[in-house]
Order: C-alpha cells, then sequence, then structure tokens
C-alpha cells in the first residue's frame, strides 16, 4: 500500500516510539493547520486521555451488523465489536490501539506536557537512552523537506504561525468538488486533463490567492 514515496522507518525503543507519537500527533500543528495540536479535527489526538481531558467524542448510533453492512459494500466484512457514528463512519475506538498508546504517557497530565512542549536536543537526548541508534527528528518524519522547510515546522510549533481565516486543504478540495468540478462535468479531479487542471490551478490563484503548494496538492499537479 502508499503511494510513490512512501517508506518504512525502524522504531526500536520506548523514547523513540514516544516521540514518534509526538511527531504524529502534532502533524496538524507543524504544517500550520491549527494552533495548537489538538485544533486539528483529523487527528486522532481526539481520542486520547478523552474522558480525563473532557473530551465529547462521537457517540456510537450503529452497533448491529445489519445496521453497518448498510453502509459498506456487498461482501465487505468487519469484526463484531466495530460501531459507527450517524455518518456511517467506523469510529476510531473499534480498530485505534487507544489503551496501548495511552500507556507511552502514563498520565492525561504527561500527554498535554508532551503535546505542548518545543521540539528541542532534549528529545534527542532522551532517545539516546534507549541504546537502539540514532535519534528519531522531524526530518526523519518529513523526509525530502529541505532544511528551510523543516526550519518552518518547527516554528509552526509556537502557533503563532495560525490564520484561522486562511483556507486549509479540505476546504480547498471541498470548493473544488463542489462549485468548480460540476462546470467541467467531473466528479473528480482525476478526470481532468492536464489543460483543464491549469486552468482552475490559475483561478484558485487569482481568485482566491491560493499558494502554489496548496493547488498543488489539492489537484494532484506535478511540482
Amino acid at each position: 500500500m502508499g503511494e510513490k514515496g512512501t517508506y518504512v522507518l525502524r522504531v526500536n525503543g520506548f523514547n523513540h516510539q514516544l516521540v514518534l507519537n509526538n511527531y504524529i500527533f502534532r502533524n496538524g500543528l507543524h504544517h500550520c493547520a491549527a494552533a495548537t495540536a489538538f485544533g486539528y479535527p483529523y487527528s486522532s489526538i481526539q481520542e486520547m486521555f478523552a474522558a480525563d481531558l473532557g473530551q465529547v467524542l462521537p457517540p456510537a448510533v450503529y452497533t448491529k451488523r445489519s445496521d453497518i453492512a448498510s453502509f459498506l459494500p456487498r461482501f465487505a466484512d468487519f469484526p463484531d465489536s466495530y460501531v459507527m457514528d450517524g455518518n456511517g463512519v467506523f469510529l476510531r475506538r473499534s480498530f485505534m490501539e487507544i489503551r496501548q498508546v495511552e500507556m507511552f504517557y502514563s498520565s492525561a497530565r504527561n500527554f498535554l506536557y508532551q503535546m505542548n512542549r518545543l521540539t528541542d536536543e532534549s528529545w534527542e537526548e532522551e532517545q539516546k537512552k534507549d541504546g537502539t541508534g540514532k535519534p528519531i527528528t522531524i526530518a526523519d518524519v518529513e523526509p525530502g523537506l529541505d532544511p528551510k522547510s523543516i526550519a518552518q515546522l518547527l516554528a509552526n510549533e509556537y502557533g503563532r504561525n495560525f490564520n484561522p481565516g486562511r483556507m486549509q486543504d479540505m476546504d480547498v478540495c471541498r470548493l473544488i468538488d463542489r462549485d468548480i468540478l460540476p462546470g467541467y462535468g467531473a466528479t473528480s479531479v482525476y478526470c481532468l486533463s492536464g489543460t483543464q487542471k491549469a486552468r482552475i490551478a490559475r483561478m484558485l490563484k487569482e481568485e482566491f490567492r491560493l499558494p502554489d503548494k496548496q493547488i498543488r496538492r489539492c489537484l494532484v499537479l506535478a511540482p
């Protein structure tokens, strides 16, 4: 599975795993999609220590196999323990090892500390205690980025660069799917020709002042 460029990173050691978890949970923060790690709605961070942190998780609406099956392809199989929300989406707690991840942090208080601490040399020093190889850095988690881009990710940890009025990728994709594609008689950006994508890209640039990188991501354009 995975697109071209997918990589495998071996993780060995408690502190190595903890730091990697931190980077994953803070992905939305690093990419300036939220002012804090908890502000990114598409992250599994919402599930961790939910009761202790006062998080209100979506309830399980569909619990019967017959009800769940109505949202899935005819021959789809799934464990009896899986449940869905009101939109027919499997709840994360059906398939995620939430308790196992919580054990890495020991307590909700430490989890909050880890989510709010800034990346510095102490992260690498803590990993050296494992004695299992070189420390994992954000450059390892974000392979292919140049030093300037890595520095920007770290600067975003302060939360000051987040602009709540800026369109996020999901907003742009929703705009393309709902408002633009119908005019091209297409149901997906993958159905567009190169010329059509270029025309839409110019429109997004001129009318919405979107960054080139974001336009390329949402239209699936080559750099």
